[in-house]
């Protein structure tokens, strides 16, 4: 559905029971709000496969701040489709983190840090496989 998104229009939208919705944005071309039963959440469509990208989650992150992310994300895309395959770990690993920091105990937090943060991954993020991350652990607690 398209929408006028602003900050009241995301604000007053309600979740569904079930399944997903999706709001376009009338004034930024791909940009949208996708509501699940549990959450509302960013998303920037590209490419021919029209793949969907997550860019955070309402409240955590203001639709100003999301639609320039958007923009940003898009620009570089029609620049470079190819650079999209690739990604900054460090920049995942830190959004990860403060998600998790949300959730879970101080402790728990320390070794999060400590062991993901000495693992590195190159390629496409959608290649990257739990057994993956356990052995690059594995690997690092070894040495």
């Amino acid at each position: 559905m398209k929408l006028h998104l602003t900050d009241l229009a995301v604000k007053k939208l309600s979740l569904p029971d079930r399944g997903q919705v999706t709001y376009w944005d009338d004034s930024t071309p791909g940009f949208g709000l996708r509501l699940s039963a549990k959450s509302k959440s960013y998303v920037v469509m590209y490419g021919e496969k029209r793949q969907l990208k997550t860019l955070g989650r309402y409240p955590d992150i203001s639709l100003l701040d999301a639609r320039k992310q958007a923009k940003l994300f898009l620009a570089n895309f029609l620049n470079n489709p190819a650079a999209e395959a690739t990604f900054d770990y460090k920049a995942v690993l830190d959004e990860y983190l403060i998600d998790c920091r949300k959730r879970l105990r101080a402790s728990s937090m320390k070794g999060y840090a400590l062991y993901l943060g000495h693992i590195q991954f190159k390629g496409p993020i959608d290649d990257i496989k739990p057994s993956q991350v356990m052995s690059a652990i594995s690997k690092y607690t070894d040495q």
